[in-house]
């Protein structure tokens, strides 16, 4: 769609490609497994297809969400270049490191309007390989709109024309160019291949042999990957421009006989304040990137009247009637390759992360519907790519128009007929009536759950969560006694739940005192010393209650100090009944009742026992 004078080019990314990454797996489970690696890429309106670093190609439908995987002849060999046209059938060029390239016909599916009479057999994919016509690795690759002819360049500066043969099913090649750099860009329109090496551009022609003019009279003074291509502003032969990358942001402007007609100079355009094209995920500020000097590389053409280029990490959108840069894209990771199909710009930013920027929302009728068969680390990095894209909050969720896309209306499509309920005719749903979910939303729905494990998983827990298992053992009856004595006196309860810190759980202890119902009754009492030594003393003071023996008294330390002075002299019975007669004489009189009188020949002595005897007295 063509905008007017008036109007300005605006792109942006829309959305990112969902349904592209549920299908791409993140390994190749082969005799070894190995991570996999998009290398490069080329779209168009039905098909993107994708290289790999394993020698794999992956070629996803558009409008069917379908991946299809093919193998190229070489396996384990990465891929360096990509090509898809689309004619009778879909041609996919393959280029890989080794110099071999395989062409893939990949047969298309006839519209369900065509009758079944004419409808063609089923076909199955057919490969040709072409080898040994490179001697390094392709760099380039160009189909002619009939499918027919393919050119391909390698690093060593040669350039094969690969014929097809659809009716013999074969193919052949032949060597057309040879220069002494490396091939950047092909171009081939109108019987006329435009080559781009690191030195030179050059236009080859074919008329009773391959003819070769350069483009401009000055050689390029540095040596770089500056590419070229052909640009049709009207429907005759003459209206053919050549545009050619030179370096210090220049580029010319030239015509098929290969002289320059005016060279267009964007490095003051570039100093001023350019539009920067909105991304959804674009390269965090903290991550430090080394800035290189600004240039221009491979060149497309976009929208009509505009240009496409790019260098390893920043891609301009042209304006080359108005001198103007409308759009750079530089906060990029990097950039591996770029492809321009009409109005729609593929930006392969990584290994795994690829971008398109558009004036217009991709048009998908087919509904989101996650497929089973996808392994759980696909579905985990997809999700994880989805969140990236989904964290700024500007997105808009834009609609297809009906000026861009008439074919068929989005709202039409997707509207479902109300359906009256026979219970209850009279009565108003009190819930409001919520339109059917597209796939913004589910992805919205996605990425509101993938916040909340986000959120779970910053939390802090233990490392390590013990639960214990009780197992149940066999009870018997207990007697009365015992369910006494066996009665719980403090009920502990913990929250099992695992959350929380450990002070959490500590906490959550709560103790409940019950009553003592113990009986103490014929029980052994198990006392301290000192409170059996203060009830001998009570029962023998009693005792000397009973008996009068508080009359009694005797100085039991003059007793002693008597008896140690004479445990230190020889002792005879005389001395023994002397000093015991003077004790009896200084003892007051008792009661005779009570005491017998000793008899003469028998004699006392005073020792620990005695003591011990006296009531009263410790």
């Amino acid at each position: 769609m063509a905008l007017s004078a008036e109007e300005e080019l605006v792109v942006r990314e829309w959305s990112p490609l969902t349904h592209l990454f549920q299908k791409l797996p993140t390994r190749h489970q082969g005799f070894f497994s190995s991570d996999l690696k998009l290398t490069c890429m080329d779209a168009i309106s039905e098909l993107i297809a994708m290289g790999t670093n394993l020698g794999i190609v992956y070629v996803y439908n558009r409008k069917t969400h379908n991946m299809e995987r093919l193998k190229c002849e070489n396996l384990s060999v990465p891929i360096t270049c990509i090509k898809v046209i689309s004619t009778v059938d879909y041609m996919l060029a393959v280029g890989n490191r080794d110099g071999n390239v395989n062409i893939f016909q990949l047969p298309k599916v006839p519209p369900e309007s065509l009758p079944l009479s004419l409808r063609p057999k089923d076909k199955q994919v057919e490969r040709y390989s072409v080898s040994e016509m490179h001697k390094g690795q392709v760099t380039a690759l160009e189909w002619s709109k009939n499918g027919m002819k393919l050119f391909s360049g390698d690093a060593t500066g040669h350039v094969v024309l690969t014929e097809i043969d659809f009716y013999m099913h074969l193919c052949k090649s032949c060597e057309i160019l040879d220069e002494a750099y490396a091939v950047v860009q092909l171009n081939y329109l109108q019987q006329r291949l435009l080559v781009s090496t690191t030195y030179r551009s050059i236009i080859c022609q074919k008329q009773d042999k391959w003819r070769v003019c350069q483009v401009g009279k000055k050689d390029r003074k540095l040596l770089g990957k500056f590419g070229g291509t052909i640009m049709q502003n009207g429907l005759g032969p003459t209206d053919l421009v050549l545009y050619c990358v030179r370096p210090g942001l220049r580029i010319w402007q030239a015509d098929f006989a290969g002289s320059v007609e005016k060279t267009i100079l964007f490095k003051d355009s570039l100093n001023d304040a350019s539009p920067e094209v909105f991304i959804l995920n674009p390269l965090p500020p903290n991550l430090k990137r080394t800035t290189k000097e600004p240039s221009f590389g491979v060149i497309h053409q976009f929208h009509e009247n505009y240009l496409v280029t790019h260098n390893s990490q920043t891609v301009y959108i042209l304006n080359v009637k108005d001198l103007k840069i409308i759009g750079i894209v530089n906060q990029l990771r990097g950039v591996l390759d770029v492809s321009v199909h009409k109005d729609e710009i593929f930006i392969l930013e990584s290994d795994r992360s690829l971008i398109r920027i558009s004036p217009f929302p991709e048009y998908t009728d087919a509904p989101f519907q996650p497929t089973s068969n996808i392994s759980t680390p696909i579905l985990t990095t997809s999700l994880k790519e989805l969140t990236n894209k989904l964290q700024s909050a500007s997105i808009i969720t834009a609609a297809p128009t009906k000026t861009a896309f008439p074919m068929k209306s989005p709202a039409i499509a997707t509207a479902e007929e109300a359906i009256e309920s026979k219970k209850s005719p009279l009565k108003t749903p009190t819930t409001p009536v919520t339109p059917t979910e597209g796939p913004m939303d589910r992805a919205y729905q996605i990425y509101r759950k993938l916040e909340l494990y986000n959120k779970i998983s910053e939390k802090d827990y233990d490392e390590v969560i013990g639960y214990t298992h009780r197992k149940k053992k066999k009870t018997r009856k207990q007697t009365p006694t015992e369910n006494v004595m066996t009665s719980s006196i403090c009920s502990y309860s913990s929250n099992s739940s695992g959350e929380g810190d450990r002070s959490d759980r500590i906490d959550a202890y709560t103790i409940k005192p019950t009553l003592m119902t113990i009986s103490t009754v014929g029980m052994i009492d198990i006392k301290s010393p000192d409170s059996l030594q203060h009830d001998i003393s009570e029962k023998e003071n009693l005792l000397a209650e009973l008996l009068n023996f508080d009359s009694v008294k005797v100085d039991l330390d003059k007793l002693q100090m008597i008896t140690t002075q004479d445990a230190t002299k020889p002792t005879k019975n005389d001395d023994i009944l002397q000093t015991s007669s003077k004790v009896l004489d200084e003892l007051p009189e008792v009661d005779q009742n009570l005491f017998p009188k000793p008899e003469t020949s028998k004699t006392v002595k005073p020792t620990d026992k005695c003591q011990s005897t006296i009531p009263g007295h410790k």
